[in-house]
């Protein structure tokens, strides 16, 4: 057997350098990382060739290296010898042959599909091969119900990726950092800490800065990385984020008069008629909305006046009195005062008649600018948002807020505003092609993506009878419903819950300790009889497996594709993978095969369990394989010849395998078309949401048939704020909690790292609280005092108080993943997920979200103790 290696090549910093990628965070930099003369690798370095991070790294991609040869590391499949599982109990775990492993995994397997395919569960975090066809070809051809990727499903993207499917087509989206000069951070590490296109995106921004070309504002409970390196922090009391955009809007549309009127008729609903009802007032074919056509001042269907559609005023129809959708906006936001605002934000109200006069102005309403030789809108303001304004209660209003605040300034996929890496867009390879469909409102209808049962909100799924106990099918405007495994688990009766899974398989993706408190989730898994973990070193979930299969470091994996998106605006598209730097010294699933990646375990299970045929018909509709490179569904293929025929297909027969291991990176300009999209697109986007009204209704039906109590008050054509449970809490926990980012950490894997684990002992990141001083002093804490934090829920950790003025005079911060009680975890660490709550008060029934706002009271330890 030949070993398979990236080619080792000279390059500006000498000999030995092989191109691969990181995996760290979801940014996945293109690296170089060096092997010595003892085969050893000893340094990563920034790929400068690679466009998407243009040589940069940061400290968790230059340590990356660090585990390769983990004492800690699992080498052999295990098996459970302890039938009993549980936190901190011995799983008594006896090393097996991958033969053993994998006959019993197929047999359970079999077992289960052979019962109900939606009871096999999976779930992973494995960005290399998530949005590739590697896993969800396994995943469609067991007849799974999707993958989850768990704690990402819970707090990430719950009110993002829904919504910037409806307005934007996309899955993603960017600030431009070339042309954009205002940028509104509500919640988000974007430039920062993490993000899509992160090093790409500091980079322009650093740059400009340095001119004073850009000016940023961070809204954020807490000054952490991504603030402190803002022109501008504005502290806010926690989950009120909804209330002060709202108000900006207000003032944009009732007192400033900032809004792109010309975009609004031409590529949103904001011209469509409304009548009392809410509804919007159709043509006589019952489907086209009718607008005002100021032209002869008449009512005619949208797509009859696409241009001249009255955003204000009132009309009748037939009798029947109407109003334009943008009319009914600007009278829902008027109750969003200034004042309003402060009593519920603390932002003062001269700081939000400055912020939304800012934001209007620098979005330079009315301008052009020519790019390729082409004039286009030039709208330099964007928002950007994730966890801070998601994991909410109320995340579905929060996210249709935020995006009225973009839409309206009409800085949707133009030079200067917020830009979307169009998932629409097939491959971002040379087969690459763009389509925006359109409903037969005239509305950009992404609908249902697969795989990780991420959907848009628009259109709205079809509500029926849920047949797991994700409850998906009971969340027709959301992306994801991996929460209500847990409540259902901590509520079976409650909600009538489906069978729970039978069996799991879990890969790169720590749940018991980076999803919900540690009880929650032991007996969530408690309810599985059969886990599978496959993982590189020992974790707290895989202490609740009874079969562990060794995992490899993504610097010994060979996985195509890890990275195919757009960088942001101008910089080009780029397609890269990773590549083995150095050969696994543990031996794998396949007899005689090199071991290189996770998919070689799954195409052994999906043999000896049955279904391999119907993994390789998946994967040849996921990859678009022509004709001369498709799979038999019959036949028998490695993972390597499955690596050479998708690479042929997407770049030709001369770039096969060979090309890949000597260079592997591909990259292209982008089109002007491809770079700001919006203007070349008929399909509209949606400043009013009328087709709540009925997915809330079809919730309602199906609950009410099913029996069970479903929350449906937030199904709002127009966003409102509204409180979440820990708002206001009364004494003695009367302090917000929320958790921070720490900059050289992702997730909690790197938590193991030692050279990281340095910097976070220096810093005391990990282990350390922060508090205003004027809290501390309330409580008589000083600065470096151990303290307790804990929950109105009983639930407690002790940490150490930095007392500080960045953060919130009424917030607590803590990281979010350290703690732990798996080998070689500290568990001195703080953990926010251990004190969140997981039950009906805190869990949005729309999108999935769990609030992350947990009402807590601070105490010095001794007190405590007493």
């Amino acid at each position: 057997m030949d070993t398979l290696l990236g080619e080792r090549s000279g390059s500006a910093f000498g000999d030995g350098w092989v191109r691969s990628s990181c995996i760290i965070c979801l940014n996945r930099c293109g690296i170089l990382a060096h092997v010595n003369d003892d085969g050893v690798v000893d340094k990563i370095l920034g790929d400068p060739e690679n466009p998407h991070n243009g040589g940069r790294t940061c400290a968790k991609g230059d340590s990356g290296f660090e585990g390769l040869r983990d004492e800690a590391r699992i080498t052999a499949p295990l098996r459970r010898t302890n039938p009993e599982r549980g936190i901190g109990i011995d799983p008594g775990w006896k090393e097996i042959s991958w033969d053993e492993a994998l006959d019993e995994i197929a047999q359970h397997v079999r077992e289960t599909l052979a019962v109900d395919p939606q009871r096999l569960m999976f779930t992973s975090f494995d960005t290399y091969t998530l949005r590739g066809a590697m896993t969800p070809s396994f995943v469609m051809g067991a007849g799974m119900p999707g993958y989850s990727t768990w704690s990402a499903a819970i707090f990430c993207g719950n009110n993002v990726h829904n919504l910037l499917y409806m307005n934007q087509n996309a899955f993603e989206s960017n600030p431009d950092p070339k042309y954009a000069k205002y940028i509104l951070l509500i919640g988000s590490q974007f430039g920062s800490v993490v993000h899509y296109d992160t090093m790409h995106a500091a980079h322009e921004i650093g740059q400009r800065r340095a001119s004073k070309d850009v000016h940023i504002v961070a809204i954020d409970p807490v000054c952490g990385a991504a603030a402190s390196r803002a022109e501008e922090w504005v502290p806010i009391r926690p989950g009120t984020d909804a209330a002060l955009m709202l108000g900006m809007i207000d003032q944009l549309v009732n007192e400033l008069d900032l809004y792109d009127a010309p975009f609004l008729r031409e590529f949103t609903n904001a011209p469509y008629l409304v009548g009392d009802d809410g509804h919007y007032v159709r043509d006589d074919d019952g489907v086209r909305p009718l607008v005002w056509d100021e032209a002869d001042g008449s009512a005619r269907p949208f797509d009859e006046a696409p241009k001249t559609g009255a955003l204000t005023g009132s009309y009748t129809v037939a009798g029947r009195p109407v109003r334009p959708a943008f009319e009914a906006l600007r009278e829902h936001v008027r109750k969003y005062t200034p004042e309003y605002v402060e009593e519920v934000t603390t932002v003062p109200a001269a700081t939000v008649r400055r912020l939304a006069r800012e934001f209007g102005e620098a979005a330079c309403i009315g301008q052009t600018i020519e790019i390729d030789g082409v004039e286009l809108p030039y709208r330099p303001a964007s928002v950007s948002w994730y966890r801070g304004l998601s994991a909410h209660k109320h995340s579905m209003l929060n996210g249709l807020a935020i995006v009225l605040l973009q839409t309206l300034i009409g800085a949707l996929d133009v030079p200067g505003g917020l830009l979307a890496d169009p998932y629409s867009l097939k491959g971002k390879t040379p087969t690459r092609e763009y389509e925006a469909p359109a409903s037969p409102e005239g509305l950009i209808s992404r609908g249902f993506i697969g795989g990780g049962r991420v959907g848009s909100a628009y259109p709205p799924r079809k509500v029926r009878a849920p047949e797991t106990p994700e409850m998906f099918e009971l969340l027709p405007v959301g992306p994801y419903g991996a929460i209500f495994y847990l409540l259902n688990s901590e509520e079976p009766e409650k909600y009538k819950s489906p069978p729970f899974p039978l069996m799991m398989i879990q890969h790169h993706a720590n749940m018991m300790k980076t999803s919900g408190p540690p009880d929650v989730m032991e007996r969530f898994l408690r309810r599985i009889p059969f886990i599978v973990s496959i993982t590189r070193r020992f974790e707290e979930t895989t202490e609740m497996a009874d079969i562990v299969l060794p995992d490899l470091h993504y610097l010994e994996r060979l996985v195509p594709f890890t990275y195919q998106h757009y960088g942001s605006g101008d910089a080009p598209i780029s397609c890269y993978g990773s590549k083995p730097v150095v050969a696994a010294e543990i031996e794998g699933p396949t007899p005689g095969e090199q071991y290189v990646d996770v998919m070689q375990i799954y195409l052994e299970i999906a043999k000896r369990a049955g279904f391999l045929p119907d993994l390789l018909s998946a994967f040849n509709t996921i990859t678009h394989l022509k004709p001369e490179y498709r799979l038999d569904p019959e036949g028998q293929y490695s993972y390597i010849e499955m690596v050479e025929r998708w690479l042929r297909n997407e770049f030709g027969d001369d770039h096969g395998i060979d090309w890949y291991l000597s260079d592997g990176l591909w990259t292209d300009e982008k089109t002007v078309t491809e770079k700001y999209p919006r203007p070349f697109v008929a399909a509209r986007a949606q400043v009013y949401f009328e087709f709540m009204k009925a997915a809330g209704d079809d919730v309602r039906r199906v609950t009410t048939e099913l029996g069970i109590h479903w929350e449906t008050d937030d199904y709002q054509m127009l966003p409102d704020w509204k409180p979440g449970p820990a708002y206001k809490h009364p004494p003695p926990h009367d302090l917000y909690l929320v958790n921070l980012k720490v900059s050289h950490h992702a997730q909690s894997h790197t938590h193991h790292n030692p050279i990281l684990r340095a910097l976070s002992v220096k810093h005391n990141d990990l282990r350390s609280l922060w508090l205003h001083p004027t809290a501390a002093a309330a409580r008589g804490i000083c600065d470096g005092d151990r303290v307790v934090v804990e929950s109105s829920a009983g639930r407690s950790q002790i940490g150490t108080a930095r007392v500080t003025h960045l953060v919130h005079p009424d917030v607590a911060a803590i990281q979010g993943g350290g703690g732990g009680w798996a080998r070689g975890s500290n568990r001195d660490e703080l953990n926010f997920n251990a004190l969140l709550n997981v039950d009906a008060e805190h869990i949005d029934f729309l999108t999935g979200a769990l609030d992350s706002i947990i009402a807590v009271r601070v105490a010095k330890a001794e007190e405590v103790a007493k």
